[in-house]
């Protein structure tokens, strides 16, 4: 449990910090004392925390936000405590009347790690409430648990928030989450804002790019990031959203990405995200994932509020400490040069984690580098020109420089030299460099060097391209090869043409290879090739070859599964094999494997279409996917041993309505008459249904062959 501390006061500010207060009293509580010399080692001699929270209002348009924050007794440092993932929506099977399941629906109990603590504010780690963040279920489940704490609450907003469909009140923007947090949750429409606790300073953003405007540097929030670490050089920095960069668990996604960089531009300290219903820490890093012990930011996952639990797929790199098993939340004291945290469970759970780490110190430097000298341009071609630069210096360190062309943004780089591979012949440009330091600071402009390409003078063209060979492959395909040409430049792709008329262009000197899928059956075609370079010059067209493709004889035979279930992360070790459902679902994570067996088409298979009936709706539809083993078992497959699921989409349903068939074209999954092994995942998390093998309408393979 937390140690007890003296309650906190209220403070309203709109854009500007609110005066320090003391403990009731003016004195600290009893429990501080008892901290023991561990807390208080860390603490550097005569240090005195201001308890003081200011909310720094968002940028386009400013928000007025009523910032509370528990104010700690002279002397002390702030502990706050965090978690994601939290409140089961109250329709769940496992609700209990708040009361939840031994596995999930836990918000009651990790609750009571907040409520009474004395903590400075709870930060909101996003999918506060599910099912879909609808403001009823906020008031039927978060309120009661969490919500006795909301008064100092600080939430980012999740995925599930913005969900529509699956549970209780479902809305549309996120509309139940704002309108329960109020002007807590920033503004509706971006969900990002920041504010102060002693010494630090902290940062909730959104990333769920879409809903926010974006999430890259030149997006409003990525703007409104930049503008507020400038304007807020804390020596200790937090940061805060729901789906993570690096994580164990399978849900990381790079759209964060941006945001790490900004914060380790500026030295951040922390960063806090959810997503996976775990608990993960990681060493110090940087955004690219490279271990940094000097500069690099050490991520928390703290999925552990209670919904349920998932599991970890692949150990991440810098994983220093994982529990998928326990529900919780962290701990951390904010001291004004360090912080320490700790995992506090549930009550009867022994699980923890705890450590001290000091904080990097403020961005200092606001020196720029000097401005680059000596800036030459050549053009060593008709479609590229050289630069050279003089390096520029730094009290720190010049990182590296950008490069304009006609006063636009061209490119970066560490080097002192730069060649610009997409100039164009006979066009006069005037280039620009300018140094970056680690900090941001941007020098001068160099000097400005103008070049002019030439004329692009080649008249020669390729040689004709040899060895042209056409063969059928079926009544509606053929296949071309032919020998590459050479050119005193540089070939730059080939044009077929069937009949005399040209049909299509390869790129490249190497594509010396097409496919024609616009043939007719029983019909005789005659093709040639030439090659083509930069400068528009074609070569003569290649010797004729002809082909004459086959009469139609395709033929289509409808299969049902030899084996279909579904696992869940969740529940990692139930096998559902039995069911008649199967399922997919993005949070948790749920997917649904098919197996067919085509050794009885009696012909050469040339495509295949996957049909499965959908019981509930979904906008943005499923992908399916080959597993390359098809040695699983319906009847004893889990989520623990599950074969591997490939990487790229064999194809896509689309969106769909409910008690609808559903069909997909697969047949990048042709692989003889042999068995096939597929698995349905979802788009985003929207969860979706579908009739098994076992159900009413058993999912298809449409086979097309040639018989």
């Amino acid at each position: 449990m937390f140690r007890r501390r003296t309650e906190a006061c209220h403070s309203i500010s709109s854009g500007r910090r609110a005066s320090p207060r003391a403990a009731p009293g003016g004195q600290a509580s009893s429990h501080f004392a008892a901290r023991g010399p561990r807390r208080w080692a860390a603490i550097a001699a005569g240090l005195a925390f201001i308890g003081t929270v200011g909310l720094i209002s968002a940028l386009s348009p400013p928000v007025s936000v009523a910032a509370t924050a528990g104010q700690q007794a002279q002397g002390s440092d702030p502990v706050i405590a965090a978690a994601g993932d939290i409140a089961c929506d109250p329709s769940n099977s496992n609700f209990n009347g708040g009361n939840g399941a031994s596995s999930s629906c836990r918000q009651k109990y990790t609750s009571d790690l907040l409520v009474g603590a004395g903590l400075a504010a709870v930060l909101d780690l996003g999918d506060n409430q599910y099912y879909c963040g609808g403001y009823q279920a906020f008031l039927q489940s978060y309120d009661l648990s969490w919500g006795r704490v909301k008064s100092i609450t600080h939430p980012s907003v999740g995925n599930h928030e913005y969900l529509t469909s699956g549970g209780t009140d479902c809305s549309s923007g996120a509309a139940g989450y704002f309108n329960y947090f109020g002007a807590a949750a920033g503004q509706p429409g971006q969900g990002y804002y920041s504010f102060d606790i002693g010494t630090w300073h902290l940062i909730a953003l959104n990333s769920n790019c879409s809903s926010a405007g974006g999430c890259g540097a030149s997006s409003p929030q990525g703007i409104w990031l930049a503008n507020d670490l400038k304007t807020h050089t804390s020596f200790c920095t937090l940061a805060f959203w729901h789906i993570p960069l690096f994580s164990s668990g399978g849900r990381a996604n790079n759209n964060s990405k941006p945001f790490w960089q900004l914060l380790y531009d500026n030295n951040a300290d922390l960063i806090l995200s959810a997503h996976d219903h775990t608990y993960e820490r990681f060493a110090p890093q940087t955004p690219s994932g490279t271990l940094d012990t000097t500069r690099g930011i050490r991520e928390f996952i703290v999925g552990t509020g209670g919904a349920n639990h998932t599991s970890f797929v692949t150990v991440a790199a810098n994983s220093e400490v994982r529990n998928a098993s326990t529900f919780g939340v962290l701990e951390l004291t904010l001291h004004s040069t360090s912080y320490d945290w700790n995992f506090v469970p549930e009550a009867g759970q022994t699980f923890t984690d705890s450590g001290t780490t000091a904080c990097h110190g403020a961005t200092s430097d606001t020196t720029p580098p000097t401005a680059p000298s000596n800036l030459t341009g050549v053009a060593a071609s008709a479609q590229q020109v050289n630069l050279s630069w003089g390096a520029s210096t730094d009290n720190v360190g010049v990182t590296g420089y950008n490069v304009y062309r006609n006063g636009s943004f061209l490119a970066a780089t560490a080097a002192t030299t730069y060649s610009d591979s997409t100039a164009q012949p006979g066009t006069t440009y005037s280039y620009t460099v300018a140094a970056y330091d680690a900090a941001g600071n941007v020098s001068l402009p160099s000097n400005t060097a103008t070049v002019t390409t030439p004329v692009l003078s080649d008249t020669q063209a390729p040689s004709v391209p040899a060895g042209l060979a056409a063969t059928v492959v079926s009544a509606s395909r053929v296949d071309l090869n032919w020998g590459a040409s050479t050119d005193d430049v540089g070939v730059s792709g080939y044009t077929v043409y069937r009949n005399g008329s040209a049909i299509a262009t390869t790129t490249g000197p190497s594509a010396t290879a097409y496919s024609d899928t616009s043939v007719a059956p029983s019909t005789t075609y005659s093709y040639t090739v030439d090659a083509f370079d930069a400068a528009g010059n074609h070569s003569q067209q290649s010797a004729p070859a002809s082909a004459t493709t086959p009469a139609s004889s395709q033929q289509t035979v409808t299969l049902n599964p030899t084996a279909d279930t579904y696992v869940d992360s969740s529940n990692p070790t139930v096998n559902h094999g039995t069911a008649t459902p199967l399922r997919v679902d993005g949070s948790p994570l749920v997917y649904s494997y098919l197996k067919f067996d085509l050794s009885s088409v009696p012909g050469t298979i040339t495509g295949l279409t996957l049909n499965v009936y959908a019981t509930s709706s979904s906008t943005a539809g499923y992908a399916v996917r080959p597993v390359a083993d098809t040695t699983w078992s319906e009847s004893a497959l889990t989520w623990n041993n599950a074969p591997p699921i490939g990487s790229a989409n064999a194809g896509t349903s689309g969106p769909f309505s409910a008690n609808f068939l559903t069909s997909v074209n697969v047949s990048s999954l042709i692989n003889g008459n042999s068995l096939v092994s597929m698995a349905m995942i979802g788009i985003n998390s929207t969860a979706i249904a579908f009739s098994s093998r076992e159900g009413s309408v058993k999912p298809q393979l449409v086979v097309t062959y040639q018989g």
